[in-house]
């Protein structure tokens, strides 16, 4: 039996729906998707992907098309939180993006 998104949602409600896709490759290319089609509708779906992720691969890309569609900025109290105790593939991404936000903050005049 195939598994899909019901056929009454338009395309950004299908990505978001193949993000807790069984198979794994099909969740992450619904992020990566997501980041390109850059609809912030998109944005909760995702924290949630982050916070309860299916596997820490898809729960990877989804924060880095978080990042994509939102911003450090908006973003930062999860980020903080994923850096200080996160799995290590999270935690490595919101600390780069913690940094890369820090270094720009403090090179504003």
């Amino acid at each position: 039996d195939e598994i899909s998104a019901p056929s009454t949602v338009d395309e950004n409600g299908r990505l978001v729906w193949a993000l807790r896709h069984p198979d794994p490759d099909v969740a992450i290319m619904a992020a990566r998707r997501l980041a390109t089609i850059s609809d912030e509708s998109s944005i909760e779906a995702l924290r949630e992907t982050i916070r309860e992720p299916p596997d820490p691969y898809v729960a990877a890309e989804a924060l880095q098309s978080l990042l994509t569609i939102s911003s450090v900025t908006r973003e930062k109290q999860l980020l903080e939180n994923l850096a200080e105790s996160g799995p290590i593939m999270l935690r490595n991404i919101a600390s780069k993006a913690l940094g890369v936000w820090t270094l720009q903050r403090s090179e504003c005049p």
